[in-house]
């Protein structure tokens, strides 16, 4: 069987390099958003409104320039453009590492790298997700979806608890070295593969016009925009990963390697559910997956906040991870089959905007509320507000519930 037919995406040795690369590189930058925090927690007193605040700085740049980096990624090649982000984020990671070694560190430093890591983000992310389709035959692309979702969350379970251990050992500069370093993996993997198939069609230009036309498609699509929405509303009020240090250390009376599991957690849960997902034919009855993930989510953020050990909170923790999966496989792959690969990146970047835009906005939200009543409240009051979400999107779109996957056109069409 050709590469080209195959349903498994390790026929393709160019998803084989990407899959492996991208391991190793998200690895470190789960290992970055552990020390963050951490630092927040420390330089700031305990502050959770400075510890949510730097969610805010993360997505100010991602909704204010998402958008056009995704113009960008349609309009460029998308490998070369990913060497060039990646290799920027690598140097970011590097100055972190320095000024956390040379005690240089400031909460004014952490906001002001994170700000620009957001706007470098803007541009990779939507070339990522968009580069994804042109590695794999069509046949195996959903499985590939799942693969990449199992990838980023067992780097997600690994980094926080490699983080935990070294952060109790040594400091935040060396998870921030190791960031630094892995991003080579990345660079490696792209510098080897073969170049991407040439886009059918006249070549886009970044700029008003372009970005128009890839909003308007989304539009278009009301599975698209329906479910972005309620991503958003629901991360929004239900995402509070920035608080964990306090959870882990006021709270639960636990220490840094307490953070470290809090935040292994949820990809735990969500590794294994992606792992098994992609052995399973594509799922069916996609709109009533997508709902009842997404309130298992916040039952489950609930059931984290009333926790009162360390048990019972990684097992709520790990619940969410799991819901959230569920519900993510299943949007990225419609929205993937649904989009033609002019289009990919210009869709990618809203989506962008959608699911990263929500969580870390709430990240303030949480912080305001934790600061204002007290952590506690502000994850279970979350949880709350998500089911609520989930309610009012199938009384105003009842037909949700019914969605099911068409067959999908080809890839690069």
């Amino acid at each position: 069987m050709s590469e080209e037919d195959s349903a498994s995406p390790f026929a393709s040795r160019d998803f084989v390099l990407w899959w492996a690369g991208l391991f190793i590189s998200m690895m470190g930058t789960q290992m970055t958003w552990v020390a963050v925090p951490y630092q927040l927690y420390l330089l700031s007193g305990k502050n959770p409104m400075v510890m949510g605040g730097v969610g805010v700085a993360r997505a100010l740049p991602i909704i204010g320039m998402g958008l056009l980096g995704g113009a960008i990624a349609d309009s460029v090649d998308r490998r070369r453009l990913l060497a060039v982000t990646q290799t920027g984020l690598m140097v970011i990671s590097g100055v972190l590492a320095w000024a956390a070694w040379t005690g240089a560190s400031t909460v004014a430093l952490l906001y002001a790298l994170v700000v620009l890591g957001g706007l470098l983000v803007a541009v990779d992310l939507p070339a990522r997700q968009a580069m994804l389709p042109n590695l794999v035959s069509r046949r195996a692309f959903p499985r590939a979806v799942s693969l990449n979702t199992w990838t980023m969350q067992m780097a997600s379970l690994l980094g926080p608890m490699a983080a935990g251990v070294l952060l109790a050992w040594t400091g935040p500069a060396i998870l921030y070295l190791i960031d630094a370093v892995s991003f080579g993996a990345i660079l490696v993997a792209l510098a080897v593969m073969r170049p991407l198939p040439a886009r059918p069609g006249k070549p886009v230009v970044a700029g008003l016009s372009s970005i128009v036309e890839g909003v308007r498609f989304v539009r278009s699509q009301p599975v698209m925009w329906v479910t972005m929405t309620l991503d958003f509303v629901a991360t929004f009020f239900a995402d509070a990963k920035y608080l964990m240090p306090i959870f882990a250390k006021d709270i639960l009376h636990g220490d840094e390697r307490t953070l470290g599991l809090l935040l292994a957690a949820p990809p735990a849960g969500a590794a294994l559910t992606a792992f098994a997902l992609s052995f399973l034919q594509p799922l069916q009855k996609q709109g009533l997956l997508v709902l009842a993930g997404i309130a298992v989510y916040g039952f489950a953020t609930v059931g984290f906040g009333c926790s009162t050990s360390i048990a019972l909170a990684l097992v709520m923790l790990a619940l969410t991870g799991a819901a959230d999966t569920v519900s993510m496989v299943v949007r990225n792959t419609l929205r993937q089959e649904l989009t033609p690969d002019h289009l990919r990146a210009r869709m990618a970047s809203v989506n962008m905007v959608f699911f990263m835009g929500g969580p870390l906005l709430g990240e303030f939200e949480a912080g305001v509320v934790a600061r204002l009543v007290s952590p506690r409240v502000a994850v279970v009051s979350g949880g709350v507000a998500c089911v609520l979400a989930v309610v009012a999107c199938s009384l105003l779109t009842p037909w949700l519930w019914a969605y099911e996957r068409v067959e999908p056109p080809a890839i690069g069409g």
